[in-house]
């Protein structure tokens, strides 16, 4: 019954290429998830009150940090792992300091476990795998393999190893990095487009410290290249632009996670004190979460906008559709379908608090259709509307635009500007002199 599906989804984004395409990304994707494994992480008993801290290790040695991540106001997510990850350690951060007290609820988790429990499990023929499942039952005191991480700080760990990504590579829009061929690698075999260096977050120009960067993250089956004709607009005497590039079939907790460890980098690197993001359809959802990951240990105070256009904020019907019936799921299916966590948990963290001013765009324009849900004709409008959005968003701007085109509009170029240009002035009248 799934084969004779192949041919019949056209999944909201793109138009599949057929059986052999699937067969493409079921082989990419099992790459992928040797090096990258994903969990799905349920803390039973979390409080709330404070964020929880994740480390992932190599060994049971305190120093042999492979990554670190933190949650909070949630007590489900999707974690990406390594290969190399043996070992998860959680705990509960009271006091907000990356140092795990012996007064803070904790758990470590033997990983090799979880895995031979989940292969037992999967059937042999399967190839719609989900994520095995973590339950975390923090308590204090716990187990004595979990006293030599007592006191070690892990906030100087929060990186992960990139080697494969680019980090601030100086290219063009001419470059093949921004072809459609290179979309189509990203979107059918993940694992080829991360070896040809076409991932990462590129320059269209060196870094230039009296210039503020403008970050874009493209959608599904897209690449930077799609931000042309904004690109082609930008005052270039004031801006540089720098471009998110990924493989857009992947999970959306790794590619945030990817993100926000590309721009910890960079940031380091160039002492970056100001930046706007722009992103486009399923990149909303990528630069939101990351937004939701730097704000927790306060990195996003250089962010000084956050415009997302035609994004998909409540999800994608057709998505859960792809997870339940598709012969291959797409990873990326799974956070894009409107009851996952991505979607679920998007708007738990504080925007008043925590997240730059939100510029939320949206189109409204249908093709073809009748007594169809409203949409641009891809996404539609409740999605791109969501309530908890839109009373996070310091404006919202609609326009008479379908998917693709709204990039093109020269009024919504103009209105980007403005925005941009508005949030400066405000802090810079607020800088002391």
């Amino acid at each position: 019954m799934r084969l004779r599906l192949c041919g019949l989804f056209s999944f909201v984004v793109f138009a599949l290429l057929g059986c052999s395409s699937f067969h493409s990304l079921h082989q990419n994707v099992k790459t992928i998830d040797k090096s990258f494994p994903e969990y799905s992480i349920v803390i039973s008993n979390m409080s709330y009150q404070s964020p929880i801290v994740i480390v992932q290790l190599r060994s049971l040695d305190p120093l042999d940090v492979l990554s670190v991540d933190s949650t909070s106001r949630s007590n489900t997510l999707q974690l990406s792992a390594f290969d190399e990850t043996h070992y998860l350690l959680f705990f509960e951060d009271l006091n907000g300091d990356f140092i795990m007290q012996s007064n803070e609820p904790s758990q470590l988790i033997n990983v090799d476990d979880v895995r031979n429990k989940d292969q037992l499990a999967q059937p042999l023929l399967s190839v719609s795998k989900t994520e095995p499942n973590i339950n975390v039952v923090l308590a204090q005191n716990g187990d004595q393999f979990e006293a030599p991480f007592i006191g070690v700080n892990f906030i100087f760990k929060l990186n992960i190893e990139l080697e494969k990504a680019a980090i601030g590579q100086v290219t063009s829009l001419s470059s093949d990095t921004f072809s459609r061929q290179s979309a189509n690698t990203g979107m059918w075999k993940p694992a080829e487009f991360i070896e040809s260096k076409h991932a990462g977050v590129f320059f269209l120009q060196s870094y230039d410290p009296d210039k503020i960067p403008v970050l874009f993250v493209h959608g599904m089956k897209g690449t930077g290249g799609d931000f042309s004709p904004i690109i082609e607009q930008i005052d270039t005497t004031r801006y540089q632009v720098w471009l998110y590039n990924y493989p857009s079939s992947l999970s959306l907790p790794f590619l945030t996670k990817a993100l926000s460890e590309i721009m910890k980098e960079i940031t380091q690197r160039y002492s970056v004190d100001s930046l706007h993001l722009v992103a486009h359809s399923m990149g909303g959802l990528i630069t939101k979460g990351y937004l939701n990951q730097c704000s927790v240990v306060k990195e996003c105070d250089f962010i000084r906008s956050f415009t997302s256009i035609s994004a998909p904020f409540s999800g994608v019907k057709s998505a859960e559709m792809g997870v339940k019936y598709a012969p291959v799921v797409m990873p990326a299916w799974r956070g894009l379908s409107p009851n996952s966590t991505v979607i679920t948990t998007l708007f738990d963290v504080s925007a008043s608090t925590m997240s730059p001013p939100h510029f939320l765009i949206f189109g409204y324009r249908l093709k073809g259709a009748l007594n169809a849900e409203s949409s641009d004709g891809v996404i539609s409008l409740s999605s791109q509307l969501r309530p908890s959005a839109q009373l996070q968003a310091e404006t919202v701007f609609g326009f008479d635009d379908d998917h693709v085109t709204i990039l093109s509009n020269p009024n919504m170029h103009n209105q980007l500007f403005d925005f941009w240009q508005k949030q400066e002035i405000a802090i810079a009248g607020n800088l002391p002199f």
